[in-house]
């Protein structure tokens, strides 16, 4: 193990609030209290001691959320032994314990003091290769590992907070899908109901953006299948297929007019 520099700064801010994923303030880093953050870390440590990963760099935006809350761009730098560090290029106004502002990946080792660790965990399942290339070679003496694993497993393990939060969610999709049946009017197609459903519940909160872990998965909002555009097939990894408006989306609604005695499947989500 080597030191590349002798030692960091950590700016300490105390967050303390009544809801653990309500903002205190716009420019803290961290959008979850510390207990929570605490939690998430120790579920992400309990999964990379198995695998012999002592150090992961976290880029991809999903899981950034998990540990913080927010998304942004840079990268999570957590070691099994030691801080956890967040590396930064924007927005530059974010503050908080471990920040540290980058313009580019190769300062991560140049502009702080790290332990070069043995071997450095990547996000392999989703990074670019150019992308897993470079960071890796910000770690030339480090063996490079797979962390995809490391970061599903722990995610899997919902904390209480993440129990609320799903459940608060499920009481607004429960308000949505029960104004479907009211928003449908005759001679509606399948996409007109689509856009309805999709305006109910961005009224809701919903925010619209979607993040699918896998290459052959695209949508929107959700699915609406009408009659016989249930059986059509679609290439995407889905239950619910459908040929959707146009080849280059070959999923969900086609524009098919909804006739008396039609199926109508709704699959909408919500976030």
């Amino acid at each position: 193990m080597k030191n590349k520099a002798n030692s960091f700064i950590i700016q300490t801010n105390h967050l303390t609030r009544q809801d653990t994923m309500q903002p205190v303030d716009q420019h803290k880093l961290m959008l979850i209290d510390r207990d929570e953050f605490n939690r998430r870390i120790d579920h992400i440590k309990s999964q990379m001691a198995e695998p012999g990963i002592p150090a992961l760099l976290i880029s991809d935006n999903a899981n950034k959320y998990y540990v913080t809350g927010r998304v942004f761009d840079g990268y999570v730098y957590i070691p099994l032994e030691g801080p956890v560090i967040f590396f930064i290029r924007r927005p530059v106004e974010l503050e908080g314990d471990g920040v540290v502002y980058i313009r580019k990946p190769e300062d991560i080792a140049s502009s702080i003091g790290l332990n070069v660790p043995e071997a450095i965990g990547l996000e392999l399942d989703v990074l670019p290769y150019s992308t897993a290339t470079r960071l890796k070679n910000i770690f030339p003496e480090s063996e490079l590992k797979n962390a995809s694993g490391v970061m599903r497993r722990a995610r899997a393990v919902k904390t209480p907070a993440q129990i609320d939060m799903i459940r608060h969610s499920g009481i607004k999709h429960v308000h949505v899908y029960s104004r479907i049946q009211h928003i449908f009017q005759s001679g509606m197609t399948d996409m007109e109901l689509q856009v309805e459903i999709e305006r109910v519940s961005r009224l809701e909160g919903c925010l619209g953006q979607f993040r699918i872990s896998g290459d052959s998965m695209e949508l929107y909002m959700g699915n609406v299948l009408v009659g016989d555009n249930a059986d059509a097939p679609s290439p995407y990894d889905f239950a619910m297929g459908g040929a959707g408006l146009d080849p280059s989306l070959p999923v969900g609604a086609c524009g098919t007019p909804i006739k008396p005695g039609n199926t109508v499947m709704v699959d909408m989500n919500g976030n």
